[in-house]
């Protein structure tokens, strides 16, 4: 039996880095950079981060029960809101209860198997020209180049044109 694919990955500390560094660095870039080994071991971290308890699921079944099965009654601190609102509107990440429900229904719509399965040749499309464009040995910030082709490609989906252009359905509440 083969092994499964393992990615490249930053280097991991053996326990968690400071919650100051989140600020500075390679770690306010990415989020996942400093992750420790541990975090990939265990279903759950817990951490205080600026004084707020903060809790991180890391495993797919826990992550499942509180965000579809009982997210009801998960509420999000006022904290998160107050910061993330004026950022991003209310969507999945800052509404609580109905609201997310039909947050979630609209974006669950185009992550179906058949949605996804309806886009995937896009997507290579999209791959295969982006790639055209990188040169043999030449380094390449692949975040970047993800980011690039993602917008590129979003923005010519029906959903994505409505939501720029502000069809009701995908407007802030």
């Amino acid at each position: 039996m083969s092994r499964p694919f393992i990615p490249p990955f930053p280097p991991r500390p053996v326990k968690p880095v400071a919650t100051w560094r989140g600020f500075f660095g390679e770690r306010a870039r990415t989020s996942v950079f400093g992750w420790s080994e541990r975090a990939f071991e265990i279903d759950y971290l817990k951490r205080d981060i600026l004084g707020f308890r903060v809790h991180i699921l890391l495993d797919p079944d826990l992550i499942g029960h509180v965000l579809l099965d009982n997210a009801a009654n998960y509420i999000k601190p006022d904290i998160v809101k107050t910061l993330l609102d004026p950022i991003i509107g209310r969507g999945l990440l800052t509404s609580d209860r109905e609201l997310w429900r039909e947050q979630r229904k609209i974006v669950a719509a185009s992550f179906s198997p058949a949605a996804v399965e309806a886009q995937r040749s896009m997507f290579v499309q999209a791959a295969r020209e982006a790639s055209a464009r990188w040169r043999d040995g030449e380094r390449r910030d692949m975040a970047a180049e993800a980011t690039r082709t993602t917008i590129a490609r979003a923005t010519t989906t029906p959903q994505m044109i409505a939501l720029v252009l502000g069809a009701p359905e995908f407007q802030r509440r």
